[in-house]
């Protein structure tokens, strides 16, 4: 009985053993089948992606090949290029083709630059085809910020591999940013014509003799070499007449019109005063760019900082602090800029003291370092000319004071690393006592330091009240107060008039210009100033 029972149980194993065997080679069949199947179509898509890849000779085609591909149907017609067609013949003719014999090739691995090229290159055309930037119509700082974090990804990647297409990128430029018209001596990064270092500055006739000080005194008391070119805004902001005045000052100098480069429907600076400075800057011939204001007075040669300065030379920008006084005005309205953008404060802006003390200013645009040959410090530069266009600054400007805040602002909008000088500014003139008796210097020449504390730039020039046309004295540059760094205790100014401000703390650091070794640089500026005087007076004599 038990074994007449074991029979049928046997029987039912053989019989469900073969029913899984069957079924276990069924889908091994079907797995062999798709793969053979797969294979053969991922020899034919690898050879096409390996032909196309970012990095290798057609970078390009595979790139305007997937820029394509995002275009709205109506649109491809249109822009339909000889190598797209070719890549979609060319896919129907893989879908087709028999299975190749031997080893499937190798497909070609794109570098890691031409990978961060194509994603950013996919990202700022699917913005571009989601809204229209080609004018500029109000403040969108938010997701222009956003278009210059990836336009600067996108220009680091294609001057790190030379391989990559780089006509999405120029095509893309000119989308974003069609209202400013380089020419053939701007100095692109992505051309990289020459690596020369130059000194930028505005001028028109309201503030020529300033600026006639400022050059005289780069070429004859510091005795700079670098090439200067100055920037005006058409015949009505400096004729030319008064242009072949400036040249005498210096046979080298070079002018600019700054019309010539820019949509003046959209730059406005006709009447743009200081917004002209960064469109100046970056309209110049000049890798290497030294900003600076017409009543900007160095003591010391600028020539060496981009070589010397270790945070110039990471981040390709330096800027300056102003005065470390309070007022919460601009604070709070940056404070509420990053609040609405989702963003926290940066590294370097949450560790200053504009940030920590709520201070009125953070910058002192006097003078301004760009290296260009930087991608995120050329991309921060052409963010600040889109900051100060015409419809942008009359937004902005109601938060700050003109272009001041706006060259670290667009860095630090854009997520670009960018560097500040470690110490704010301090004062130089004269000493002198307050109401209590006790020793102060007062004068509106705002000062800064080099990494020693010694005197290297201040601002609102030769006189001793520029703002007061009536009053013809020299300023009395006999002493000088350093400033404060993010370490020490704010305050300490006294506001009078007239940009005119007194410093009365940290006397204990008030220091002679002649102690410094700058005595016979400070007395050459004011002679130097004199001499200038004299030629201007003589032509309007």
């Amino acid at each position: 009985m038990g074994r007449s029972a074991s029979v049928p149980n046997v029987g039912f194993s053989r019989i469900t053993l073969s029913k899984n065997s069957s079924i276990v080679i069924g889908v091994c069949c079907f797995v062999f089948t798709a793969v053979f199947y797969s294979a053969t179509h991922l020899t034919s898509l690898g050879s096409f992606m390996t032909e196309c890849s970012p990095g290798a000779e057609s970078t390009g085609q595979y790139q305007q090949y997937l820029l394509w591909t995002l275009q709205a149907p109506s649109e491809k017609e249109s822009l339909q290029a000889p190598e797209v067609a070719h890549h979609e013949i060319q896919m129907d003719e893989h879908k087709s083709a028999k299975p190749t014999q031997g080893p499937m090739p190798v497909p070609k691995i794109p570098s890691k630059a031409a990978r961060i090229a194509h994603d950013a290159t996919i990202q700022l055309q699917y913005a571009m085809n989601s809204s229209t930037i080609s004018r500029i119509e109000g403040p969108n700082l938010f997701s222009m910020a956003k278009h210059v974090s990836t336009f600067a990804r996108l220009l680091e990647a294609i001057l790190t591999d030379v391989s990559i297409d780089r006509r999405p990128f120029l095509d893309l430029r000119e989308r974003y940013f069609g209202w400013w018209k380089p020419s053939t001596t701007t100095h692109l990064p992505w051309e990289a014509k020459n690596h020369t270092t130059g000194i930028v500055l505005t001028a028109g006739q309201g503030n020529m003799v300033l600026a006639a000080h400022a050059i005289r005194t780069l070429r004859n008391v510091v005795n700079t070499t670098l090439p200067i070119q100055v920037a005006y805004a058409g015949d009505d902001d400096l004729p030319a007449h008064k242009r072949q005045e400036m040249k005498t000052l210096d046979p080298k100098l070079e002018l600019i019109n700054i019309l010539d480069h820019y949509d003046e429907d959209i730059a406005g600076l006709r009447v743009g005063g200081y917004a002209m400075k960064p469109f100046a800057a970056l309209a110049s011939s000049f890798e290497r760019v030294i900003i600076i204001d017409a009543d900007t007075i160095f003591m010391q040669r600028p020539d060496e900082w981009f070589e010397e300065n270790a945070s110039l030379k990471q981040t390709g920008t330096l800027f300056f602090h102003d005065r470390a006084y309070g007022g919460r005005r601009t604070t709070d309205w940056v404070k509420t800029l990053l609040k609405e953008s989702g963003r926290r404060p940066s590294a370097t802006l949450n560790s200053s003291m504009f940030w920590q003390e709520e201070l009125e200013h953070q910058q002192e645009s006097g003078v301004v370092y760009f290296n260009k040959a930087i991608p995120g410090a050329f991309m921060s530069l052409l963010f600040t000319t889109y900051m100060n266009s015409q419809n942008v600054r009359a937004h902005l400007y109601g938060h700050v004071a003109g272009d001041k805040e706006t060259f670290w602002l667009a860095a630090e909008l854009a997520d670009i690393p960018y560097a500040f000088h470690p110490s704010y500014a301090g004062i130089i003139g004269p000493i002198s006592a307050n109401a209590e008796g006790l020793p102060e210097i007062c004068s509106p020449q705002p000062l800064q330091t080099d990494l020693d504390g010694r005197p290297f730039w201040f601002n609102s020039g030769l006189m001793e009240d520029k703002m007061n046309a009536d009053n013809k004295k020299y300023a009395n540059l006999t002493h000088y107060i350093p400033g404060v760094t993010n370490e020490q205790p704010v305050g300490g100014w006294r506001f009078i008039h007239d940009h005119t401000f007194c410093m009365g703390r940290y006397v204990e650091q008030m220091r002679s210009v002649k102690d410094a070794g700058l005595e016979e640089v400070a007395n050459g500026l004011i002679d130097e100033a004199r001499a200038v005087d004299k030629i201007f007076e003589a032509k309007t004599a």
